[in-house]
């Protein structure tokens, strides 16, 4: 799943968490007996998209591998219309049924089962769930379609089953549906016969795979072929938009070619599907055979595709599709391995689109993602990435740390073991546990003997216990140097103490050139030798590691001041996040820390400065009150111009696609913070021309100059914006639009905004849109927090009635940023117990540490940077 890209994050706002824990959420869960479990599950539904019930059939054989008192499986929310128990002989067994809380059902006998085998038989009905989780109908354009979406527990919601990823069966799917409608599954049609005005779309008997991969589609879908594959594969739309499947058609094949050379074993299923669907909480979700994607992610113009819409569809199809080897080829045991799936999913994709498209620049960008993910990971309320799962609260809610951190650790391990070396260690650890489930100790085992390395100490260091280390360096005499470490926090933050086996690889210089050293720290400091005095050292090589790092303030601005000749790329992006660390962790001042940022202003690798943005963008949240905002503004105008007049407003035949895809940021900061009236009189007359005509604008630069437009837009151009958003028929248009309409300042169309997104004609999945794309930050300041906060506050009743009950939990998310006043009310708010979802209380205490972090920040350095602006904007602002 991806956020899992199953997710980009449910907002901006939500950065600690890129998944949510699914419905059906209770105290504490009651695990199944694995020593009664079945051995097959047959599914047979009957379905129509333009009813709002369905019906099934589940027959399932048993095996009792012990004398049981009962057998219990998953079921939730469905009436039961006959249910049946039967013995290898064929006779029936009476059983008492009991349906405990959030979907456990018992049935218990008269007399314990003896071992055996034996048949149990379910015929129910349901509601489809409109809240696109479970089997959920929607309606595109006056027709409905069925999709489903079942990670973590909402398989139980649609048919009975054995709701855990350890109860991996073969499946056997049966749908009756209308006669003129297509349905879509894990495995090809075995049969398809008519029946009146309906007909029986059988699907071949699956390969083993668990109830959370479990999938379909059903209703008027269309499908073009995707042609060079393996095995046979389709793309499928609702109806009108396979002309937007054909980039991703395109991609595919390559993809997969590129995964099973690495994997070194051929795809494993004996399909490939790709599903775009309009109503979709995440990114896309890895059912075999039948991948479900948000149709933003899978469904791009061919013609007027944007570096960034290319980019996100490789890289999200190559991290599901990496799934199919490593998540249901091979399938955790339980929910606290998860990070088994997305982890390596993560690392995954960004090896096969470096692969593939070098100059989507994924390798850049992970080093970027792996320093956003640390900040996080330096808050006390963080939580380590392996840890028990025992309720359907916390089941997914550390998947952004699965993601990123995970991503980060792989990354280190493969390039201290070797790449090769890494990769026949992967290659076994499937080869050993195919078709079946696996735990993280089955990993490091198969690495550590393909390296000949106990990795086991690293891999437990970073994956049971949270947190991040901060490496110091200091010269010990000579060219000896001591290297220490700790746990890193913000300052003023306190936390328990911990300690990392950690492999360094670090690169030093001087007269004699460079070189680097791989060093093992494995206790809390050692000391090593370099071969040449150094005149500067990099803890973090090549930017791969997931530490901090403080090095002697001498080499510190060496390193700053000559980034582009000492450091690669990849390290001056890991740089600029780790100098804003130690800003964070009180190692380095606040004017100290923005004349650094200065240095790199004039970087020449886009990737840095799209870190810069970010970087910015910290100082901004934290430091930047109503009154210092014209400093601030001069202040980005000075950085920023220079680097917008070298790259140009209008894209460039021959210019990279790292360049085209910086452009829009730079617009959108020089515009927004820096309010620069170029760049805002250039985003109303491009606005303008796209309105007129969509093919005159790069696809790139529409979501920016729409968005410029509307900053200081009237009531007519807002109109026209909600009509546009409604008329659209692609997702990219649609996403667009109703972002842009989150943008306008003025008070009375900002009201009218959040009135729209609370009343319009919005799906479930687009009641929270103002705050989940990439870069919405960017546009946000404390007054547009605050009256998200309130809006938020006024609605919660109707958005608790519209969106899944997990995702209730993320609304903490709303009283993030820099306001003690804000985190305040939003305590008060979810003191109440009609506001506490499962996962708000967790949530909360991530935000009020984050809150908490930056107003001691501002307090301590606020009056550093506000002197520093004051001083340095390069201009009078007065």
């Amino acid at each position: 799943m991806r956020a899992k890209s199953k997710l980009t994050l449910l907002f901006t706002m939500i950065v600690v968490s890129g998944a949510a824990v699914s419905s059906g959420v209770r105290a504490e869960i009651v695990r199944l007996d694995p020593a009664v479990r079945p051995t097959a599950e047959s599914v047979t539904l009957t379905l129509d998209a333009g009813r709002k019930a369905y019906s099934g059939v589940v027959d399932a054989p048993l095996e009792v591998q012990k004398a049981a008192s009962k057998i219990q499986f998953h079921a939730t929310g469905m009436t039961f219309d006959a249910l049946s128990l039967h013995g290898a002989d064929g006779h029936p067994i009476a059983v008492r049924l009991d349906r405990g809380d959030e979907g456990l059902v018992t049935l218990t006998p008269d007399q314990a089962l003896a071992p055996g085998e034996y048949a149990l038989h379910v015929e129910f009905h349901n509601d489809f769930n409109t809240q696109a989780v479970g089997l959920y109908r929607m309606e595109y354009r006056g027709q409905g379609y069925l999709f489903t979406q079942f990670e973590a527990v909402d398989a139980r919601h649609a048919f009975p089953c054995w709701d855990e990823p350890g109860f991996k069966i073969p499946w056997q799917i049966t749908v009756k549906i209308p006669r003129d409608e297509v349905a879509v599954a894990n495995t090809p049609i075995e049969s398809s016969e008519p029946s009146g005005e309906w007909k029986i779309v059988r699907f071949r008997r699956t390969r083993p795979l668990p109830s959370y991969l479990i999938a379909l589609a059903e209703g008027p879908l269309e499908s073009i072929p995707i042609d060079g594959l393996s095995v046979p594969g389709r793309i499928y739309t609702v109806q009108g938009q396979t002309r937007l499947a054909r980039l991703a058609a395109a991609e595919t094949p390559g993809i997969l070619r590129a995964l099973e050379q690495y994997f070194g074993t051929p795809y494993p299923y004996a399909k490939l599907d790709l599903i775009a669907v309009p109503e979709f909480w995440y990114g896309a979700m890895e059912n075999a055979g039948a991948v479900t994607f948000a149709d933003r992610v899978l469904l791009v113009d061919t013609d007027h595709a944007s570096v960034d819409q290319r980019r996100v569809l490789v890289s999200d199809v190559s991290h599901e599709l990496a799934h199919m080897w490593f998540g249901d080829l091979v399938t955790m045991q339980w929910w606290d391995d998860l990070w088994l799936n997305e982890t390596f999913a993560s690392w995954m994709a960004d090896k096969i689109t470096q692969q593939l498209h070098p100059e989507f620049g994924a390798e850049l960008s992970g080093r970027r993602r792996a320093s956003n993910l640390m900040t996080i990971d330096a808050q006390p309320s963080t939580r380590a990435i392996r840890q028990p799962v025992t309720d359907e609260s916390n089941l997914l809610t550390n998947v952004g740390l699965s993601y990123q951190k995970g991503r980060a650790v792989m990354e280190m391990i493969e390039r201290w073991i070797d790449p090769e070396v890494f990769r026949r260690g992967i290659q076994q650890y499937l080869h050993d546990h195919a078709w079946g489930n696996a735990t993280a100790a089955d990993l490091w085992g198969a690495l550590s003997a393909a390296s000949g390395k106990d990795l086991a100490p690293v891999m437990k260091s970073f994956l049971d216990q949270p947190g991040v280390p901060l490496i110091r360096l200091r010269a010990a005499g000579g060219e000896v140097y001591e290297i220490a470490q700790q746990r890193f926090l913000n300052a003023g933050a306190t936390a328990p103490a911990e300690s990392w086996v950690l492999p360094l690889r670090i690169r030093f210089g001087g007269d004699f050139g460079a070189a680097t050293r791989t060093v093992l720290l494995e206790s809390k400091s050692t000391r090593i030798g370099l071969d040449h005095p150094a005149a500067w050292i990099l803890p973090q090589a090549d930017g791969i590691g997931y530490y901090r790092w403080d090095v002697p303030r001498p080499m510190l601005d060496r390193l700053a001041t000559e980034s582009s000749d000492l450091m690669s790329p990849a390290e001056r992006v890991a740089f600029l996040g780790n100098a804003g660390a130690l800003l964070n962790g009180g190692e380095l001042a606040g004017d100290d820390y923005l004349h650094l940022l200065e240095g790199f202003a004039a970087d020449p690798e886009p990737e840095v400065t799209t870190t810069l943005l970010q970087q910015l963008g910290s100082v901004d949240t934290a430091f930047v009150t109503e009154s210092l905002r014209p400093q601030f503004a001069a202040y980005v105008r000075r950085l920023l111009e220079p680097v917008l007049d070298r790259i140009g407003m209008q894209p460039r035949g021959d210019e990279s696609a790292a360049v085209s895809g910086l452009r829009p940021e730079l617009l959108a900061w020089l515009g927004y913070q820096g309010r620069d009236e170029k760049v805002l009189e250039y985003g109303r007359r491009e606005a303008q021309r796209f309105l007129e005509d969509p093919s005159s604008v790069d696809p790139a630069l529409v979501p920016t100059v729409l968005r410029l437009a509307a900053l200081h837009g009237d009531a007519e151009l807002f109109e026209t914006y909600r009509r546009r958003f409604e008329e659209a028929s692609n997702p990219f248009d649609r996403n667009n639009f109703l972002m842009a309409l989150g943008t306008f300042k003025a008070p009375e169309l900002r009201q009218k905004a959040f009135d729209y997104l609370a009343n319009g004609p919005l799906r479930p999945t687009e009641m929270l849109g103002f705050f989940r794309p990439r870069g919405t930050d960017s546009w946000r300041d404390a007054a547009d927090r605050d009256q998200a906060f309130d809006w938020m506050r006024q609605h919660y009743e109707d958005i608790k009635s519209r969106v899944p009950a997990e995702f209730l939990a993320y609304l903490p998310y709303f009283v993030s940023g820099c306001s003690a006043d804000r985190l305040a009310a939003g305590q008060q708010f979810f003191a109440q117990p009609d506001h506490q979802a499962p996962g708000t209380k967790a949530n909360l205490e991530r935000v009020a540490g984050q809150v908490a972090d930056c107003v001691r920040l501002q307090k301590r350095e606020g009056p550093a940077v506000a002197r520093y602006l004051e001083t340095h904007s390069g201009e009078n602002t007065n």
